[in-house]
């Protein structure tokens, strides 16, 4: 189960606050000198910059509530409310800031979601809020509220001029590499989530599995590296990222516009790209999604990688795929795709949780077979089975059966320890209007 330790340190605003400053500049920065892109750009970082207030505003807003004592049935819909926005968070600020790292504003709305999410869990166990939960939710409502008056700052300064940051492009990258540097520094914390996820501290402080032994290469190697794809017309390199996972970082110009592309120092692999373009005429099934986001693994020299999760959120599918390996799914070697659902580009993907945990294992047979899991489930409709190897907390991983089950109107992910025939975790699927979440 997730949940915060106790003894967590406050959110600190401050940093929060400086991050959400340097969005004046980036949101302005990123547009390129194209006209034609730059409209398209200017739009969805415009969308996103209010997705993202109005998101914040409902986490606020729905986080003070329980200020109120009020029934679980009640609290479990506010909790819902507040994971739902976290998500619509997160996604906004993606788009905004693509070329720039913003970790520590994403990290903390993936934290308020996962909090919440962890307490929506208890809940469902017939335990009740601590006060020290309702505390962590207050100190998050009062955050919440100092990012949506720093997005407020925001907002009329670019209704003012969307423009006028552009007279002086290096001067304000400066600035920013000076802020994150000073970000790095400052010793403020936010809660820790004892959760082997690709925004907790239990990554940062792991060393990449699939990187080790790998000779590093300079930049020029990795430009070599990203020109074996035929679709890039030209690279542009903007320096080191000392990220999670030391990287080399480009912009690059394909065929379906302009994006920021990742390679890793360590071994020359591929971490992350993300392409901002217009998607119009959505009119691909989401299984024809699936077959593109599996062939691109291939290409890119993935082996046997399945597609385990599609959340279609209209114009985009957003698909996460594991190794399957004997038959038995490997979820802590993780990658992220998303699909453009009018053409079928790729237009973003993130390897991270893959090159962390990515390596040769040995596995032990089930203790428990197969029948004698399904047999906790006679009263629900099975729709499928399999082996998988599941992360836990303390980077550790065990292996169980997951059921696919559902009951009237209602899916779950049920995983059952196939050593001990214990239930390990249920995930529930919530339908939203920006595709499915897991709860």
């Amino acid at each position: 189960m997730h949940f915060l330790q106790k003894n967590g340190a406050k959110i600190t605003i401050a940093i929060l606050s400086i991050i959400l400053l340097i969005l004046i500049v980036v949101m302005s920065v990123l547009i390129p000198q194209g006209s034609n892109f730059k409209g398209i750009t200017e739009n969805l970082h415009q969308s996103a910059f209010y997705d993202l207030k109005t998101s914040v505003s409902n986490m606020e807003n729905t986080l003070y509530k329980f200020d109120v004592n009020v029934c679980d049935s009640y609290c479990q819909s506010l909790l819902l409310n507040v994971v739902v926005n976290s998500e619509v968070a997160t996604t906004s600020l993606q788009t905004l800031v693509g070329n720039y790292d913003t970790t520590q504003l994403t990290r903390f709305t993936n934290i308020v979601g996962d909090y919440c999410k962890s307490l929506m869990h208890r809940l469902s166990y017939q335990e009740k809020l601590e006060d020290s939960d309702k505390t962590n939710l207050a100190d998050m409502a009062v955050s919440c509220k100092e990012i949506g008056e720093n997005l407020l700052q925001i907002q009329a300064l670019l209704e003012e001029d969307k423009s006028y940051i552009l007279k002086n492009v290096e001067v304000l990258e400066k600035t920013f590499t000076n802020y994150n540097s000073k970000l790095q520094e400052l010793s403020a914390t936010v809660p820790t989530l004892i959760y082997d996820g690709p925004f907790s501290d239990a990554l940062q402080q792991k060393t990449p599995k699939a990187l080790e032994n790998l000779q590093d290469v300079d930049k020029t190697q990795a430009e070599n590296i990203l020109k074996q794809s035929k679709d890039i017309t030209s690279i542009e390199y903007l320096g080191e990222n000392e990220s999670y996972i030391k990287q080399h970082r480009y912009k690059i110009s394909a065929k379906n516009g302009e994006a920021t592309a990742c390679i890793s120092v360590k071994g020359g692999k591929l971490v992350s790209f993300n392409f901002y373009r217009e998607i119009t005429n959505p009119q691909l099934t989401e299984e024809q999604a699936i077959k593109k986001a599996e062939d691109f693994c291939v290409k890119i020299g993935l082996k046997n990688m399945k597609a385990v999760w599609c959340s279609n959120s209209s114009s985009s599918a957003y698909i996460n795929l594991v190794p399957n390996v004997n038959n038995i799914l490997f979820y802590p070697d993780m990658v992220k795709v998303k699909v453009a659902m009018d053409t079928g580009d790729i237009i973003s993907y993130e390897a991270s949780a893959y090159l962390y945990n990515h390596t040769e294992r040995t596995i032990s047979q089930p203790q428990l077979s197969l029948e004698e899991a399904m047999a906790k489930f006679s009263k629900q409709n099975i729709e499928k089975s399999t082996l998988t190897l599941v992360p836990q907390n303390n980077n550790k991983e065990i292996l169980c059966y997951e059921f696919f089950i559902t009951t009237k109107e209602q899916s779950f992910f049920v995983y059952i320890n196939a050593t001990t025939g214990k239930t390990e975790n249920i995930l529930h699927i919530v339908k939203s209007d920006r595709g499915n979440l897991l709860i």
